[in-house]
This record gives structure tokens, C-alpha cells and sequence, in this order.
């Protein structure tokens, strides 16, 4: 007899995980974070979930300088924007940065180490802070150590936030950006750029979450977490990417490295390589 899969908002409760070009599987959240303390940043522990942290990774901050927050891993399952980071961690002390660059690098480090979309309470960690049905927060455990640190986190994303996600039924590329503006801004196009060349752009249309014009879903309020950093945190600018889950892993974290990278340079001063 033939099972239908087992569907939580509309997306399947089953592991994605894939062999890296290290050796290493998607979900590895060991070997990991200890890549992670050989990058030679700041890090610092938010809180556990299941006995597993969720980590801060800072560069050395100056006062008066630009600030922007990366993260990564906000569902389980969307590996390469974590990998990416990683390697984007591992390199920035060879770069000349002029800004104040912070890395959440897996937020559901539950889900991220079982290769699912969510927490152990099959909750998505990218929802629950605000425009709930409720009108209340329903937060899960993950929300709760972000909300714990909403002040800091939204000030170190002040000037620019991205979240790297992809979606494992998609086979092109495309954004969210949540702005004051009418149009996507130029940063948000210059990393569509890499993305498109890579994977293709994404036809306009119905995409899991608002309307995709152009490749890029616009001002979606959602009550997601770029649009409650954006909205409640007044940070400058809120974008997400996402790389399609069916293509090569390896590819998308290759590209995922060179989407980070660029982000960081768009708002750094000056050269950019020692």
C-alpha cells in the first residue's frame, strides 16, 4: 500500500541530506561548528536548543562603522546558505572588511542536524513572532532565544539583513526583499545577478510564500523574520535568497559563498582583499 507523505504547511516531513565535496554529510553540525571556531572570529554562544547552540560569529567591530547580519539555517533542511557561510567564515580574515559583519549561521540547529525543515516540535522557526492568526506571538524555543536578543540582533543588522534559504522544489533562483522602496534596490539586484547566472531566474507567479515579479517577491509581510527585523527592528533592508534545493549541493554552496561575499562588499569602503 502506497503512503501519501506527510505534509506540514504544505511541505514534506522527510530529511534532505547530501554528501559535500569534504567528505562531509549536509548535516554534520559537529564537524561544523568546529570549522566554525578555526575561522578565528568572535563567537559567542545565544542559547541551546536540545543541547545544541545557536551561535553569534562576529569580526572584530568598530564603532561608527556599517552593520549587517547574515543568517543561515532558519529551516533545517535548506543546507547550502550554512556551508556557505562556513566558508565565507573561514576566509574573512583575508579580507579587508570596513564593516560590521555578524553571522547567525544555523538558527535551527535541530532541524539543520536531522537534515528536516523543523524544530523537534515540527514548528517552523520562521514564523510565530508576529501577524500570527492568533494576534499573538507564538514563538517556538528557537524564536524565543531570538526575541531574547531582538535588541542586539536588530542593531547588528541595522544597515542590511540577509537570510539564506533555498527551496527543495525549485530548480530556478529567486529573492524576498522587504524595503521602503517600490522596486528591488541595487543590492538586492546585484546578488540576484549571481543567483540568475547560476541557477536561471525564477518565471513569475505563485512561489510557496507571495508572487515572484521579476525573480523577486517584494514587500511580502509575511511575519517571517527578515519582515519582523525590517518592520519591528527598523533594519534598512530585509532579503532573502533562495537557491534551488534540486540542484547540485555543491553548486549551491558555491554559490551561496559568492552571494555572501558580495553582500559583504556592496557595503564595504575601500579595497576589499589584503
Amino acid at each position: 500500500m502506497k503512503h501519501e507523505p506527510i505534509k506540514i504547511n504544505g511541505r514534506e516531513l522527510k530529511p534532505y541530506i547530501w554528501s559535500l565535496y569534504n567528505g562531509h554529510k549536509t548535516n554534520d553540525i559537529d564537524y561544523y561548528y568546529s570549522r566554525m571556531f578555526e575561522s578565528g572570529l568572535k563567537v559567542e554562544e545565544l542559547g541551546k536548543i536540545e543541547e545544541l547552540p545557536i551561535f553569534l560569529v562576529q569580526n572584530d567591530h568598530e564603532k561608527g562603522r556599517t552593520n549587517i547580519l547574515i543568517m543561515g539555517g532558519v529551516h533545517g533542511e535548506e543546507s547550502a546558505g550554512p556551508w556557505g557561510i562556513l566558508n565565507v567564515m573561514m576566509k574573512l580574515k583575508l579580507m579587508k572588511v570596513q564593516v560590521n559583519v555578524s553571522f547567525i549561521p544555523i538558527m535551527n540547529p535541530y532541524g539543520f542536524s536531522k537534515g528536516i525543515r523543523f524544530n523537534k516540535q515540527l514548528k517552523s522557526v520562521n514564523s510565530g513572532y508576529f501577524r500570527t492568526k492568533s494576534g499573538k506571538p507564538e514563538l517556538t524555543q528557537e524564536g524565543k532565544i531570538l526575541n531574547k536578543n531582538f535588541v542586539r540582533i536588530s542593531s547588528l543588522a541595522k544597515n542590511g539583513f540577509l537570510s539564506c534559504h533555498e527551496d527543495v522544489e525549485e530548480d530556478n533562483f529567486f529573492m524576498y526583499e522587504v524595503t521602503n522602496a517600490a522596486k528591488p534596490d541595487y543590492i538586492c539586484t546585484e546578488l540576484q545577478t549571481i543567483g540568475n547566472k547560476y541557477f536561471g531566474k525564477q518565471k513569475d507567479g505563485l512561489t510557496y510564500q507571495g508572487v515572484v515579479r521579476d525573480g523577486v517577491v517584494l514587500n511580502e509581510k509575511d511575519g517571517t523574520i527578515d519582515d519582523y527585523l525590517f518592520t519591528i527592528g527598523n533594519v534598512h533592508r530585509s532579503i532573502t535568497t533562495e537557491t534551488p534545493g534540486l540542484a547540485d549541493i555543491n553548486k549551491r554552496v558555491f554559490v551561496y559563498e559568492q552571494i555572501i561575499t558580495k553582500f559583504i562588499e556592496l557595503y564595504n569602503v575601500g579595497g576589499f582583499w589584503l
